[in-house]
Parts: structure tokens; C-alpha cells; sequence
């Protein structure tokens, strides 16, 4: 039951009661059970608001702030939520059909078994969101930003995808009967069992996607990507016939390797790098690295393009991980060397840690080292050199670290991001992840928030595979930055 004098206070209009929440920002909010259908609210501050079962049908609650709020079960109908702040918010089973949520920010929102039918999420931020059995009917989801969101079972039926980022994403049994797809970005996406019957998918990125079982009869193709970048078009030349797309990728050719000494997290690494390199030898052989099963007989699932390539891509899969695998020894022991020389000496964590990013850190001579930029240090850590124009740089951080020496490390982690080996893609991630913690340590008893956008940057680096090779220390570093917000770091 709503609180009646909260409610009256909000119907007098939302400055008023912005002013109010201000002052009274502890007071939790009951507006449960409340008829708020089509109030302007637009702008209004429902931060963690409890509007459980609500009736905001047709309501304009544009820029609105709905962080954490609970809105289970609430009728959104028709609501106007353009750029509301709807991120981690409790929306299971809300009704939000014919909603207008264009560039929403439903960041790690549950919306499972939620009512979508024809709403317009355009451009909408859906990273990490639960859509479990939600039912998209007919949504407008183009360029929408959906990294690792669970589709699971969700009806897609008829959505417009086209050019949403998918990547990491689970479609697994979704329904994308009609659905548009074109352009759409599905990296390392789940497709099992997932139906696109007269699907439009031209244009779209299915790198690393996994297909089994996937339904594709009468899907509309001209052409895809396959490629881990994006650029390299399938077919080169050319357009798909008609079902041409349906009889080459229904049920591909397979084959496994077995990792008979057992399937380490560094092998997910080595054997994307190894279809690379054939592929760039042999691109008609369309070499895809399917899927890894590290229990039972661990083994990597691969399919090519046609029968004939099996053979000897399977032959060349093997050679590569050898070769892969005596060269990955020779680094580790020249990296064991570098450590240990450096353990010997004091102060040193700094530049082990510089070893382990792969920033050729030479020694000099006594304590003195050297790194790549010419940076040099006698004894301790070079915490005082100039880095550039950025203020407010502490390279280290403890427990009994203040509020604003830990945002002053991670303006530290944000400069070292810069330098890790990976995509542009993957770093704009972990940024926005990093900034967020930045946003949530300015506020107040806020260290559990600070510790999960830390938290997402860790998944990011797993699921790109970077905390088994040269990122591996980056991640130590927001690892201590986990421990310092009171949380057990278990990443690495």
C-alpha cells in the first residue's frame, strides 16, 4: 500500500518533490499499489522507490530516476521512459507494452517474463540485462546495447535488432521468427536451439557465436561476417543464392581436438589464435573455433565450411597448438627469470607486476630498472613521475586507503587500461565499467555499488579471455580494488 502523504507530495508536481528527496534522501519510498497513470513525472527522482504493482500507464517519466527501483509487475503501458535511469531496477513481469524506452539505461535490469510487445528500446543500454522469457514481440531494438544480456527464451518474433550489440549475449531458444538482424554484432552470442525462421540477418557479426541445433529455415542472407573483427565479408564477392545461406550453415562440417594434458583457461587463447592464422592462410577453409567442453575428454569443437577442408584444417589445428605451446614455454620461463631477479630486489612489486603486462622491463644494474618508455626508478616504485596532464594518480591502494586516494587509483587503472593489448571494444568496456566505480565512490557508504562495476570489469576480461595472458595483472590491480571496497576477490 502506498504511503499516502508520499504520494501527495509527488502529485504536486516533481520540483517540489525533487527538493524533498534531496533533504530526505534516507526515507524509503512506498508508492507501491499507486494510480499514477499518465502523471508527468519527467525527470522525477524514484531512485530504489518501491512502485511495486504501480499503474504508471501512459506516464511521462522522461530523464526520470528509477536506479534499483522495484517495479515488479508494474503497468508501464505506453510510458514515456526515454533516457530514464532504470539501471539494476526490478522490473519482472511489468507490463510495457508500446512503451517508448529509447536510450534507457536498463543496465543489469531484470525484465524477465516482462511485456515488451512493440515497444521501442532504439539505442536503449541493455549490458547485462535479465530477459529471460520476456516477450519483445514486434520492439524496436535498433543499435540497442545489449553485451552479455540473457535472452533466454525471450520472443524476438518480428523485433528489430538491426545493428544491436549482442556480443556475449544468450539467445539460447529465443524466438527471432521475422526478426530483423541486419548489421546486428552476436560475438561469442548463444544461438542454441534458437529459431530464425524468415529472419533478415545480412550484414550481421556471428563470430565465435555458438549454433547448435539453430532453426534457419527461409532466414533472409545476402551476406555475413565471420571474421573475429568484422571486416571480412562472407561471401567475399558475391551474395548468397537463395537458401544457399540455410544449406551451408544449418549443419556444418565438424571436427575436435582433444587436450589430452587437459583444457586450461590459456588454451581458449592459444586456439583463437591459431584459427587466425589458418584462416589467413587458407580463408576458404572458414575455420570457426565452435566451442570448448573442458569436462569428461576436454576437447575444442571446430567447423569449416565445406567436407573436403576437415582433414587439413584439423591437421593444421594440431601443428599450431604445438608450436603455440613450445613458444608459450620459452615466454614463461623468460618471464619466471625476470620475476625472480626482480623478487631479489627491494621495492619491486611495481615493476613484476610491469613484467607480467609484457612491458619489457629491463634491469640495469643494482636497483635500478628500466621499462619501455625509458621510465627509470632507483629503489622504489615510480610513483612520482609524470605521466602527463592527468592529476590526482595514487598507483597503489590498501585497505586503510581514504575515498579519495582509491578514486585516485582509479584514475591510475583508467591510464594503465590504455595500454593493455586488446580491442578498442574491449577497453571502452572496462572503462565505462571503471568510470561507474568512480561515480558510486563519490557517494557515501556506497562501497558494495563501487564493488560491482569493479566486478564487471573483471567479467569483462574473462570473457575476452584476458586474465590468463598479458592483462592478467591489470586484473590484480582492480582485484585490489575489490578488496578495498570489502569484498573477496576471487578473479584471477
Amino acid at each position: 500500500m502506498a504511503d499516502q502523504k508520499s504520494l501527495k507530495l509527488l502529485r504536486k508536481g516533481v520540483e517540489a518533490w525533487n527538493i524533498w528527496r534531496d533533504n530526505n534522501f534516507l526515507i524509503n519510498i512506498d508508492l507501491s499499489g499507486a494510480d499514477l497513470s499518465r502523471a508527468n513525472l519527467n525527470g522525477a527522482n524514484l531512485l530504489e522507490a518501491n512502485l511495486l504493482e504501480a499503474n504508471l500507464e501512459g506516464a511521462n517519466l522522461e530523464g526520470a530516476h528509477l536506479d534499483v527501483a522495484n517495479l515488479v509487475g508494474a503497468n508501464l503501458v505506453e510510458a514515456n521512459l526515454v533516457e530514464a535511469l532504470l539501471v539494476e531496477a526490478h522490473l519482472e513481469g511489468a507490463d510495457l507494452k508500446g512503451a517508448n524506452l529509447v536510450e534507457a539505461f536498463l543496465d543489469n535490469a531484470n525484465l524477465s517474463r516482462a511485456q515488451l510487445l512493440k515497444a521501442n528500446l532504439e539505442g536503449a543500454h541493455l549490458d547485462g540485462a535479465n530477459l529471460v522469457e520476456a516477450n519483445l514481440e514486434g520492439a524496436d531494438l535498433v543499435e540497442a546495447f545489449l553485451v552479455n544480456a540473457d535472452l533466454s527464451k525471450a520472443n524476438l518474433s518480428r523485433a528489430d535488432l538491426s545493428r544491436a550489440n549482442l556480443r556475449g549475449s544468450s539467445l539460447s531458444r529465443a524466438n527471432l521468427s521475422g526478426a530483423n538482424l541486419e548489421g546486428a554484432m552476436m560475438l561469442n552470442t548463444s544461438l542454441v536451439k534458437s529459431i530464425f525462421l524468415k529472419a533478415k540477418i545480412s550484414g550481421t557479426w556471428l563470430y565465435g557465436t555458438a549454433r547448435d541445433d539453430w532453426e534457419i529455415e527461409g532466414v533472409i542472407c545476402d551476406y555475413v561476417f565471420w571474421d573475429e573483427n568484422g571486416k571480412i565479408r562472407s561471401p567475399k564477392d558475391r551474395d548468397f543464392n537463395p537458401g544457399e545461406f540455410e544449406a551451408l550453415y544449418k549443419q556444418l562440417p565438424t571436427f575436435e581436438y582433444i587436450f589430452e594434458n587437459g583444457f586450461r583457461p590459456i588454451d581458449a587463447i592459444l586456439m583463437s589464435r591459431i584459427v587466425d592464422e589458418i584462416n589467413n592462410k587458407n580463408p576458404e577453409f572458414e575455420l570457426k573455433l565452435d566451442s570448448f567442453h573442458p569436462r569428461g575428454q576436454p576437447h575444442a569443437k571446430f567447423t569449416v565450411l565445406h567436407k573436403e577442408h576437415v582433414e587439413e584444417a584439423s591437421k593444421q589445428v594440431t601443428q599450431g597448438y604445438s608450436i603455440e605451446l613450445k613458444a608459450l614455454k620459452g615466454r614463461m620461463e623468460d618471464l619466471e627469470e625476470t620475476v625472480k631477479k626482480l623478487s631479489a630486489r627491494p621495492n619491486s612489486i611495481h615493476y613484476i607486476q610491469k613484467a607480467l603486462m609484457g612491458d619489457n622491463l629491463k634491469i640495469i644494474e643494482g636497483n635500478s630498472y628500466e621499462n619501455k618508455d625509458g621510465q627509470m626508478a632507483i629503489g622504489n616504485d615510480i610513483n612520482q613521475t609524470n605521466h602527463g596532464s592527468q592529476t590526482n594518480i595514487t598507483r597503489d591502494i590498501t585497505n586503510g586507503s581514504s575515498p579519495e586516494e582509491f578514486i585516485g587509483y582509479l584514475n591510475y587503472l583508467l591510464q594503465e587500461l590504455t595500454k593493455q593489448k586488446t580491442s578498442d571494444e574491449i577497453k571502452s568496456e572496462i572503462e565505462n565499467e571503471l568510470k561507474g566505480a568512480q561515480i558510486q565512490a563519490k557517494k557515501p557508504n556506497n562501497k558494495d555499488k563501487v564493488a560491482e562495476k569493479l566486478k564487471g570489469a573483471i567479467d569483462v576480461l574473462k570473457n575476452a579471455g584476458l586474465l590468463a595472458v598479458e592483462s592478467a595483472a591489470f586484473g590484480g590491480m582492480i582485484g585490489k580494488a575489490i578488496e578495498w571496497c570489502g569484498h573477496i576477490f576471487t578473479g584471477l
